[in-house]
């Protein structure tokens, strides 16, 4: 099932091409290894070439060492190039008055983008699932946005795909249990100072006291909103079109 939802969402959003180079973002975790996987397990049918990046963030100190050679070890055994950095994302943070968490969002895309200009990769391909999109949508939703804003984690944006936004979790961990993987696990995702994480462990489980399928739910509204909002900009990129031609 889960390959079947991989290569449907590479169809609906035209996220691959023929003869494309992807940079494959690989953390170490389940679904950055899962990624891993899937596109190296079809590369010759999608006729694609992979490179693998990963970031050392150097705020979990030895965990984050192990995590880099679980990802050299994850490319090598399928004899992909891979390339390895470390930048401190603490520092970053103080310097540039960040919170940690976005300064290892902007550490990651930054050295992706470098990375992939390097190798000559037109894509970069990110682990994001349903997940972090019903999670996006919720914190987004705390915080107060629109609709552009409750629309989620964009499938495609500009050079980055995800082609594992329509997976959820639990299918991506079932998949890499029977590919007899072990992925790293990141204990900061269970610490509370993070929103994100007080979404998925507090949040989430509390909405499924009124409805189970509460993941679903949400995951069917962005679908809608995202819909709605690029109707909405089709229409008003025309109306633009026709105020600049009169």
């Amino acid at each position: 099932m889960i390959k079947e939802k991989f290569l449907e969402t590479i169809e609906e959003y035209k996220l691959i091409a023929p003869k494309d180079k992807l940079l494959v973002a690989v953390s170490g975790g389940a679904d950055s290894t899962a990624l891993l996987c899937l596109l190296d397990a079809f590369k010759g049918e999608l006729n694609i070439t992979l490179h693998v990046a990963h970031l050392n963030h150097q705020i979990r100190k030895g965990d984050a060492e192990l995590d880099a050679r679980y990802v050299q070890q994850l490319a090598q055994n399928r004899g992909l190039p891979v390339t390895i950095e470390a930048v401190n994302v603490q520092q970053l943070a103080k310097d540039q008055g960040l919170g940690l968490e976005a300064a290892a969002r902007q550490a990651r895309y930054s050295f992706f983008e470098k990375v992939a200009g390097e190798v000559g990769a037109n894509k970069i391909a990110v682990g994001h699932t349903a997940d972090d999109d019903v999670e996006t949508f919720l914190m987004r939703l705390l915080r107060g946005a629109g609709i552009k804003g409750l629309t989620g984690i964009p499938v495609r944006r500009g050079a980055i795909i995800r082609p594992l936004m329509k997976i959820w979790r639990k299918e991506i961990e079932d998949y890499v249990g029977g590919l007899k993987l072990v992925p790293r696990r990141d204990y900061t995702n269970y610490e509370s100072k993070f929103m994100r994480n007080r979404v998925r462990l507090k949040l989430i489980p509390q909405l499924k006291v009124y409805n189970l399928n509460i993941k679903e739910i949400i995951l069917q509204t962005i679908l809608l909103l995202t819909e709605d909002n690029s109707y909405l900009e089709n229409i008003a990129a025309e109306a633009l079109q026709g105020a600049l031609i009169s």
